[in-house]
Order: structure tokens, then C-alpha cells, then sequence
């Protein structure tokens, strides 16, 4: 029987971005946002959200930072104690 008071991972807002939890999975995120290829990132040694943030960022994330990947636009919303706590992600129309 599965817990169903375990927090969603990720809560789509009205406006269409997303807040997603940093300790979410990568291979879980990416796999929700229909990225099949992500193998750039795969040398990296992180698991989560938090780590692609500071992977990408290149230091420790403080609130208000902005990165990329592939066609998604993250912010670093919150933090709790020196790590990332959340994420809005926004997705991109990707151009063709």
C-alpha cells in the first residue's frame, strides 16, 4: 500500500511553471519532463536537482539565481540552510 502524504515533487502553478523540490531525483525530473537524452550530465556526480543547480551555476546557488537546461528555465526560489530547497521551472516552447 503506497503513503499518500508523501509531498508532490513537483506542483504545477496556474501560470504553467512548476516549483519542484531540489532533493527530487534527476533521472525522476527528467524523465517527467519528457528529456530522454541527458547523458552530458551524466559524468557529473550528483542525483539531484540541487546538484544540476550547482553543477550549472557553478558555486553554491543563493535565491534569485537563474540557469538553463536544454528548454528549461530554472529559479532558485528557496533555500534552507545553505542548500537549494526549490526550484520554479518554467518550460519552454522549444524552437524549431
Amino acid at each position: 500500500e503506497e503513503n499518500e502524504t508523501e509531498e508532490e515533487e513537483i506542483v504545477t502553478r496556474q501560470d504553467g511553471s512548476m516549483l519542484v523540490e531540489a532533493s527530487m531525483n534527476i533521472d525522476d525530473f527528467m524523465e517527467e519532463m519528457g528529456i530522454l537524452s541527458y547523458d552530458d550530465l551524466k559524468v557529473e556526480d550528483f542525483t539531484t536537482l540541487s546538484g544540476l543547480a550547482m553543477f550549472l551555476i557553478g558555486r553554491v546557488p543563493k535565491a534569485g539565481d537563474l540557469f538553463n537546461y536544454k528548454n528549461l528555465q530554472f529559479e532558485v526560489v528557496d533555500m534552507d540552510r545553505g542548500r537549494v530547497d526549490k526550484l520554479l521551472v518554467i518550460k519552454k516552447e522549444e524552437e524549431e
